[in-house]
């Protein structure tokens, strides 16, 4: 069975995907609504916003920038997505620097204890 939703009553349900943290039916839905209303800038924020969360960082990044260049009606949520998601490239950084000081550091106890 085929349902027709509206606009609006598809962006609500976006929203509430979002705050219930399925972040892969906002992108989906976001990419329904793309396909009809190609340059909207809501959608295209709330697509982006989901391939964050999905942990896809460099894409979402990407879809951030160019959401927040074209489209005024969105650069201050685009801009608070960047930031969260350039943290989260940090924390990932950080994680992976400790992960390789303390690989190379029980390298050096191995090396030191044979």
């Amino acid at each position: 069975k085929i349902i027709f939703l509206l606009s609006s009553s598809l962006q609500a349900y976006i929203i509430y995907y979002a705050q219930e943290k399925y972040f892969n039916h906002v992108r989906q839905f976001a990419n329904l609504e793309l396909d009809k209303y190609i340059n909207d800038p809501v959608f295209q924020f709330f697509k982006a916003y989901g391939t964050l969360h999905l942990g896809q960082i460099q894409d979402a990044i990407l879809q951030l920038e160019n959401a927040r260049k074209c489209h005024s009606d969105v650069s201050l949520c685009c801009l608070l997505a960047l930031i969260y998601a350039h943290k989260t490239c940090e924390n990932v950084g950080e994680f992976f620097l400790s992960v390789k000081c303390h690989s190379s550091q029980t390298y050096k106890n191995q090396k030191v204890d044979q």
